[in-house]
């Protein structure tokens, strides 16, 4: 080549050079060892890069003479001699000119960067694009760099061995010639004096003196040899034992230096303060509560700690915190004590309960019962007594005289401040503190002598929120209640000693030895650091003695990890009961949120642990893990559920399923939330359903799914998938690919099919799926059969193999007695229908062949005591049932009841049955001791229907053989079902509250039952002709609808449905088998089918019979509840956020602050609260010439957190934010307020109104019916205005102090505006006239500004002048309506005229209130802003009303109304509803649907195919507002 790239040149220089320096015999230019003044350099030095850069022709040739041929070339490279290595030179220079990280290094510092540009450096890659032989070189000559520098330690360690072996030849060299040369001198001089030198007797004495001397001081050497070889080998042996002690202090010093560096000296006064904190103000807290103001204590006292980095600062944890209180040893000794759970929340209660230094006696709030068995592990001796026991204060005295510890169980919170000697006890806890002997103090009347070791401990099953003011105020107010893990330990500590009492033991032992152990390392460190700390550590005794405690130290450590694995070890084997306990903490933790419900849900973890152990004991130990478990999910379920009322026993199923699918990981707290109330996205907006479209101000991610996927699709459907993407990441790709995967026949049978609960989501789209997930895009696509997706969902948790429900099958009494154990009592709850309960126990004595004796309690005193007793003591006698009936009316027996409970009989035969109302508190510790069972009428249809057919068999079976007979039993039983279900579903279903109990189903089968015996012995055929009167199905419908269930309804309008409801379910032709889509099971067509394949096949109705809107005649709407939705809504987030009260690691949601756009959906089918935006305040005082930043924060002052919704908030706004909203929220405010000064009204002035008035006549009722009108809406208006200026004075700079916590009222104003709600004040002051608080603010203002503007229409207009009306905007419409009749009836009769005699009929028009500009004729009225329920409206030219679905907004605005007024018709008993169309049917039109009185007017619907039974049935009403 004439010319190489640059690349090349540069590499075949690096050899040549490395050969020359090497020895090899090689020609070498200047300009080669020059290198950096070569051509390719300077090039180099010019380029970015070398690619493409050739080497010039005369500097080739100078490398070409250098090498020679290739032959010799080649010889040079293979003679080498690299096995010494290359010189540093060589390597230097190589090294400059590769790519490694230390030349980079050097060739980025700044230095260098600072001077010119350096050359690209030489890599690998490089060199194999340059050139396959020079990629070989380069690669040999990086090689023997490596090699260099591998080889460059050892030939350092060979020069210095050989360094070494030079310096001991000289050494030994040099003491030869020594020894020599002494030899040489000596000889000589004996020689000599031998020879030479005469020796007298003088010089012989003196030489033996000095021999003499040479041998003393020779003796006195040897011993100094002596005595410093001893001193050496004591010095040695001294620092050879120093150095072992050193050696094996080390982990001792680690451990030390890790503990002192993490209290340096300048936090350690923090972290008292913090601890001392966390006792005063974290005892009364829940687990999750306790983390919170932890950490925010933790943060404050951060700010204390001066001159430090805050990343420097290392403060107490709360993990620490028990052996910052206590110390390690008494933290070991805690946790040595038996039934104490092993839970940080357990041990912080624990360390404060038992805290020394707090000047209060400790009062526990222990709900579930633990403390007073872990206080008698914990305390040696100690007396046990309760706070109503007789000998209460005789156990005090002598616990205060002898210096013991006394528990004081039971402790009644309300009833402290009224004694006076209790409340003495509890002050002199700081007196026994400070004092150093016995001391006398004042109890009471008595004047006491008590030792200062005497301790108090109270316990109370009371919630926190109910202790006493005064009492809380004396005591250290501590919560007892373990988290799950405790409560898991617990359980498995005793299902192992049930199921292998060896195995129990051998774990108790290994636990006793690792509590004695770690007891053992404390003791052992602290005489350790004793030992250290002391003045003459540097003994050698001190330090045998360090080595001993060392040894022991090491040896208690050694034998604590051997038990610890040990116990690992065998709880390996535990894995069947560590699953159990796992689940069994679970439920038991939902079954003590469940006590949040009612009172009579308490349960203490004794009784739940007995309902465990029994299940441990039934199920054994050949089941597998999977199966064992399911099954003790369901027997405790079906425990447990029995003890709660109808309505909550679904809130309980739902909370269960919930809890334990997130226990197993496939449930998140978000999905939770979700299901229970959905909000629009946080995360993203949605793009084609947010109300903008583009950025938006926070600038969020967007999804764009386009538009609804396929035609069969409602909007509404896919606008909840939506919503469902936009708050979880695992639908996103499936809505991504739902048109890709050809998935659509799938799809369209989710969203069309009747029952699609029992639809595989999963496996129909091929994702994997949780159950929560699936159930989620359910109710995204059939919000209308949540109920039964739902269901479902809950019997794929609690029990995948039993195709029902146990909260929807009625009470098994049968199998209760069989587990009803001697000793304890059954607690009868009842709710409406206590006969119901007598019923059932009656029956249930009578299949058991037991005598039941019951006893009515009514609270009258102790003679009543006294023949309770004598009724028990006969029970006793007698092996017979006692049921005390209605025990919450008499205190007194409900005291003796827990005293008897405490020690009961638990031999012979006879029960104890306890009954109670629901609405009443009964004690804990009642309620502790017994078996809870709800008696109320079942809530759910399938259990209504099974206990109706069950009743109907006492009285109604085997009557009648014909056909009809069963299923007209069977539509008796769905029609008492639904009349007494439908409020659930509507609450506005029925006008008046009925109560129709089993009495009323009792009667009407009872009278059914007797027809057909007289049809059966009149003959054959329902109207066959007999010497007895036939069966009437007119008079069994009369009978149901006017006599059994008709007696008590006293609304026309109820009556009309009743009518229809019978008419329907009680058809004239004989029952139908099809109800829209229910159909009644073929076996009751069936002639004497017996009762139990009857239920059979009740339970077997698929789909499973569940209350649906269709079953009770209503369209699905929003308005329609789904069943149990409404105690979802109410209840499940107060129970979520029980149970998040007693997690540790419990997440909350993030409170960022973000922009989010949120998508467009109604206010009916979300809940409201949804936010876009979080603000978390902190309560704060802030000086009155503070900055208005920094004031802004005031403006939350008490409140933990604000939710601000960015949706109206102005653009302009939303950018002035910036990235800390916090400094501008006054200014936020402060716009929101002046803009609502602007847009309301202030009302209208006195001499206004009747100057107005004055043409109208100011006595006639027109003028005094809006004259009030228009003083109510001026009172409001300028309520409103008046708290608006009040709040903007406040927050003006110039108000002085916080003037804002004066009023606090000004708070709620103030939160409320800014989170776009209506605040309270202004609710209180429109009335019942204004609309719900959970209106948008934007909608409730326009709604009110409206009513200003019609009344100010209507009284510039008057009554004549006025062409139409919107009766909604009047504070009292029918007080308008009564002077419009009396206007019209006046003229027309005398005043004693019969005028209730006539009412007001409205007919539908095809006109808009718009198109009206002058009034109707005299005595009529044009009305608009009237709203229709129960069914949609589509105008047509007939105004036909048609049996549609109502679409949303719910309720429909109707057109105008054409009002008049005409004579009431008389209604004949006799008469009979139309036979064919077109049919009429007269609506009723309310004020709103807030609570119905008698309507104001009817509405005239005619319809050419929906007759007016249908129309009751569907609740079609109208009201004057749309709420």
């Amino acid at each position: 080549l004439n010319s190489p790239p640059a690349l090349v040149g540069t590499i075949m220089e690096l050899i040549i050079t490395l050969l020359h320096q090497h020895g090899a015999e090689v020609v070498v230019s200047s300009a080669i060892m020059a290198g950096q003044n070569s051509s390719f350099y300077r090039r180099q030095n010019n380029s970015s890069s070398v690619q493409g850069v050739n080497m010039e022709s005369k500097q080739w040739l100078s490398i070409q003479q250098a090498m020679g041929d290739t032959q010799n070339f080649i010889d040079l490279i293979n003679n080498l001699k690299w096995e010494e290595g290359l010189s540093s030179d060589a390597v230097n220079l190589i090294e400059s000119k590769l790519a490694t990280s230390r030349v980079a290094e050097e060739r980025s510092s700044p230095s260098v960067q600072a001077g010119s540009s350096q050359p690209e450096l030489i890599t690998a890659r490089m060199a194999k694009h340059a050139a396959e032989c020079v990629s070989v070189l380069f690669s040999f000559a990086v090689a023997i760099v490596i090699y260099t520098k591998s080889l460059k330690p050892f030939t350092i360690a060979a020069e210095k061995i050989k360094r070494l072996k030079q310096e001991l030849a000289n050494l030994e060299a040099s003491l030869t010639m020594s020894s020599q040369l002494s030899e040489y001198k000596l000889a000589p001089a004996l020689g000599g004096v031998a020879e030479e030198v005469e020796v007298s007797e003088e010089d012989v004495l003196r030489l033996q003196h000095q021999l003499q001397e040479a041998k003393k001081r020779f003796d006195r050497a040897v011993v100094d040899k002596h005595g410093l070889d001893q001193s050496y080998q004591a010095i040695a042996d001294k620092l050879r034992s120093s150095n072992h002690l050193l050696e094996s202090l080390k982990p001792r010093q680690e451990a030390w230096l890790k503990k002192l560096n993490s209290l340096p000296s300048q936090s350690l006064l923090v972290d008292c303060v913090l601890a001392s904190a966390v006792s005063v103000y974290c005892g009364p807290l829940s687990t999750n509560a306790r983390h919170k103001v932890f950490a925010s204590l933790k943060s404050v006292c951060s700010s204390m700690v001066v001159d430090s980095h805050p990343d420097q600062i290392n403060l107490l944890s709360l993990s620490d915190l028990p052996n910052f209180i206590l110390g390690e040893a008494s933290v070991h000794h805690l946790n040595g004590a038996e039934r104490l759970p092993q839970d940080l929340s357990t041990q912080i209660s624990a360390s404060l309960i038992v805290h020394p230094y707090v000047p209060e006696w400790p009062l526990i709030v222990d709900k579930l019962g633990l403390a007073t068995y872990w206080l008698k592990a914990l305390e040696g001796a100690t007396v046990f007594s309760k706070y109503k026991s007789p000998d209460v204060l005789d156990s005090l005295w002598k616990c205060m005289a002898e210096g013991v510890s006394l528990v004081v169980s039971e402790v009644e919170t309300a009833d402290l401040p009224t004694q006076k000697l209790w409340m003495d006890v509890l002050c002199c806890k700081d007196q026994l503190h400070r004092a150093q002997g016995p001391l006398k103090i004042n109890i009471g009347e008595k004047r006491i002598e008590c030792s200062p070791q005497f301790r108090l401990f109270l316990t109370t099953a009371d919630a926190v929120n109910t202790v006493p003011a005064e009492v809380a105020s004396l005591t250290n107010l501590v919560v007892f209640r373990p988290e799950r893990e405790g409560l898991e330990g617990l359980l498995l500590d005793q299902a192992l000693k049930l199921h292998n009492a060896k195995s129990f033991e051998e774990r108790q032992q290994l636990k006793k030895v690792a509590h004695t152990q770690a007891l053992k390392l404390v003791s052992v460190e602290e005489d350790m650091l004793r030992l250290l700390a002391g003045k003459n550590w540097e003994d050698q005794k001190t330090a045998k003695n360090l080595l001993q405690l060392n040894k022991a130290y090491e040896d208690a450590q050694e034998s604590m990890h051997q038990a610890l694995a040990a116990g690992q070890t065998n709880d390996h084997h535990l894995a069947n009961l560590h699953a159990m306990a796992n689940r069994a903490s679970v439920i038991m933790e939902v079954v003590l949120a469940m006590g949040a419900l009612h009172p009579v849900y308490w349960t203490s973890f004794s009784y739940i642990q007995y309902v465990f152990l029994t299940f441990v004991e039934q199920a054994g130990t050949r089941m597998q893990v999977d199966e064992t478990v399911q099954k003790m999910i369901h027997f405790i379920y079906m425990h447990f559920m029995r003890g709660y009322l109808e309505k909550d026993r679904f809130v309980f199923s739902l909370l269960l399923a919930l809890e334990i699918e997130t226990s197993r990981g496939q449930a998140k707290r978000e999905e939770r939330d979700f299901l229970l109330s959905p909000a629009p996205g946080r995360q993203f907006a949605v793009k084609g359903v947010v109300s903008e479209s583009g950025g938006g101000a926070g600038g969020g991610s967007y999804l764009s799914f386009g538009k609804k996927p396929f035609d069969w699709m409602t909007d509404a459907q896919w606008q909840m998938l939506l919503t469902l993407a936009s708050n979880f990441d695992w639908i996103q790709e499936i809505l991504d690919r739902i048109t890709k995967d050809s998935k659509e026949a799938f799809w369209r049978s989710v969203g069309e099919t009747v029952a699609p609960e029992l639809i595989n989501i999963s496996e129909g789209i091929g994702y994997k799926l949780f159950p929560l997930q699936q159930l989620l895009i359910l109710k995204a696509m059939r919000p209308e059969r949540a109920t039964q997706c739902i269901m479902a969902f809950i019997s794929s948790v609690l029990d995948p193999k039993a195709n029902k429900l146990a909260y929807d099958t009625p009470i098994d009494f049968g199998r209760l007695t069989k587990s009803f154990r001697p000793g304890l009592a059954c607690l009868l709850v009842y709710g409406e229908d206590p006969s119901l309960l007598l019923t059932r126990l009656k029956q249930l004595a009578s299949k058991a062949q037991r005598t039941l004796a019951v006893f009515t309690v009514h609270g009258t005193g102790t003679e009543e005591l006294s023949a309770m007793a004598e009724y028990m003591e006969t029970a006793q006698r007698q092996g017979s049932w006692l049921l005390l009936h209605n025990i919450h009316t008499s205190p007194p027996l409900l005291a003796r009841l827990v005293t008897m409970l405490e020690h009961p009989d638990k031999g012979g035969e006879w029960r104890l049955w306890l009954s109670s109302h629901a609405d009443h508190t009964l004690p804990t510790a009642l309620l502790h001791k017994v078996i809870k069972v709800s008696t109320d009428s079942p809530k759910s249809l399938k259990a209504l229907m099974l206990h109706s057919i069950s009743s109907a068999a006492a009285v109604a079976f085997n009557i009648s053989s014909r056909p009809e007979y069963l299923p007209l039993l069977h539509n008796i039983c769905m029609l008492h079902a639904l009349l007494r279900l439908r409020r659930d579903m509507y609450a506005h279903a029925w006008t008046e509250n009925y109560i129709w109990t089993h009495a009323n189903l009792m009667d009407a089968l009872s009278y059914v039952a007797q027809e057909f015996r007289v049809s059966e012995q009149a003959g054959p055929g329902l109207t066959g002709l007999g010497g007895a009167r036939p069966a009437s199905w007119t008079g069994i419908r009369f009978m149901i609808s006017e006599v059994f269930y008709g007696a008590t309804v006293t609304s026309t309008v109820d009556s009309v449905l009743l009518s229809s409801m019978v008419d329907y379910w009680i058809h004239p032709g004989g029952p139908r088998r099809e109800h829209g889509h229910y159909y009644i099971p073929a076996l009751f067509f069936t002639p004497n089918s017996r009762l139990a394949p009857l239920l059979q096949a009740i339970e077997g109705v698929a789909p499973p019979l569940v209350l649906t809107a269709d079953l009770c005649g209503f369209h699905y709407t929003s308005v329609i509840k789904l069943g149990w939705m409404d105690c979802l809504v109410s209840h499940m987030p107060t129970l979520c956020a029980i149970l998040e009260q007693h997690k540790s690691q419990a997440t909350t949601p993030s409170r960022s602050f973000s922009v989010v756009q949120s998508t467009r959906l109604t206010a009916s089918s979300l809940s409201t609260g949804s936010t876009a935006v979080t603000l978390q305040l902190s309560r704060q005082s802030l000086p009155s010439n503070a900055q208005p930043e920094k004031r802004a924060a005031s403006v939350a002052n008490t409140v933990q957190g604000v939710e601000l919704s960015l949706s109206a908030v102005p653009k302009a706004v939303l950018r002035s934010l910036g990235a800390d909203p916090l400094l501008h929220l006054e200014l936020l405010l402060l716009q929101s307020v002046d803009k609502l000064i602007e847009s309301i009204p202030t009302g209208w002035k006195k001499n206004v109104v009747l100057e107005r008035l004055k043409k109208h006549g100011l006595e006639s009722p027109f003028a005094l019916f809006i004259h009030e009108e228009c003083d109510k809406m001026t009172r409001c208006l300028q309520g409103i205005h008046t708290s608006l200026q009040d709040l903007q004075n406040v927050l003006s700079p110039t108000c002085l102090g916080d003037a804002i916590s004066e009023r606090p009222y000004l708070v709620d104003l103030a939160l409320s505006i800014l989170t776009l709600a209506v605040p309270k004040y202004w609710l209180e002051q429109v009335g019942t006239s204004a609309p719900p608080g959970d209106w948008p603010l934007k909608d409730w203002v326009r709604d009110l500004v409206k009513r200003y503007s019609f009344m100010d229409r209507v009284l510039t207009g008057g009554l004549a002048r006025s062409p139409t009306f919107w009766l909604g905007g009047f504070f009292n419409p029918q007080a308008f309506l009564n002077v419009v009749q009396q206007s019209i009836i006046k003229p027309c009769c005398s005043l004693s005229g019969p005028a209730e005699q006539v009412m007001f009929v409205a007919d539908l028009t095809a006109r808009d209130k718009d198109h009206i500009r002058d009034p109707p004729a005299e005595g009529e009225l044009f009305i608009h802003g009237v709203y229709l329920w129960g069914a949609g409206f589509e105008k047509t030219a007939t105004l036909e009303l048609r049996d549609v679905l109502p679409k949303p907004p719910v309720p429909v605005p109707l057109p105008l109304l054409h009002l008049t007024i005409i004579a009431k018709p008389e209604v004949s008993a006799g008469q009979q509803p139309e036979a064919k169309g077109p049919y009429h049917y007269q609506c009723p039109v309310y004020v709103s649907n807030r609570g119905h009185s008698d309507p104001l007017f009817t509405l005239n619907v005619s319809s050419n195919e929906v007759g007016p039974g249908k129309w009751a049935m569907r609740n079609l009403a109208c009201t004057l507002r749309p709420f």
